[in-house]
C-alpha cells in the first residue's frame, strides 16, 4: 500500500493556492483611500473608459506616456467587470496577478521541485512581505512582479 500525500492532486494545490490568496489579499482590499502614486495609475485608466481610446493613455486630457500602459489597461478592465470605480475594483488586477504567480509557479514547478516543493514554492509567493505590499496596491510593480515571475518559471520549464 502506498501513501499518497493530499498535494498530490493539482486540484487541491490550487484550491489552498486560492484559500491562502483571499484570506491574504482580499481583506481590506477597499477599505483605505488610493495613497502615493495609485491615482496617477487610475486615471489614465478612467479616461480610457470615458473616451473609449484604449491605445493612448491620457490623464488631464494630456498624453500620459511615462510608464507603460498594462496597468492602465487592467484597471479599466478591472472597472469594467466589477461595474464600479472603487479602490477595491482598482487594486484587484494586482492581487489576482500574484494569485496567477501563485497558481503557476504551484502547478509548473511540480516537475522539479515535486507537489510539496511547488505548494511551498506558490505559498511563498502569496505570503513575501514585498508581494503583499505591492498585491494591494493599483501599482505597476505588481503587475509586473507577477508578469516577471510568470515568464521566468516558463524559462525555466521551458528550456
Amino acid at each position: 500500500m502506498t501513501s499518497t500525500s493530499y498535494l498530490t492532486k493539482p486540484l487541491i494545490v490550487l484550491l489552498l493556492i486560492l484559500l491562502s490568496w483571499a484570506s491574504i489579499y482580499l481583506p481590506g482590499l477597499g477599505k483605505r483611500e488610493l495613497q502615493g502614486e495609485e491615482a496617477r495609475r487610475v486615471l489614465p485608466g478612467r479616461t480610457m473608459l470615458q473616451t473609449g481610446d484604449w491605445l493612448v493613455p491620457r490623464s488631464a486630457g494630456k498624453v500620459y506616456n511615462r510608464k507603460p500602459p498594462g496597468i492602465n489597461w487592467a484597471t479599466a478592465l478591472s472597472i469594467v467587470f466589477s461595474g464600479r470605480m472603487d479602490e477595491r475594483s482598482v487594486r484587484m488586477p494586482s492581487a489576482l496577478g500574484i494569485l496567477a504567480l501563485a497558481g503557476f509557479a504551484g502547478l509548473m514547478l511540480r516537475p522539479f521541485l515535486g507537489d510539496e516543493g511547488a505548494f511551498l514554492s506558490a505559498f511563498i509567493v502569496l505570503t513575501n512581505i514585498g508581494f503583499i505590499e505591492k498585491g494591494r496596491l493599483a501599482e505597476i510593480e505588481g503587475l509586473y512582479c507577477a508578469l516577471f515571475g510568470v515568464a521566468a518559471i516558463s524559462w525555466l520549464v521551458f528550456w
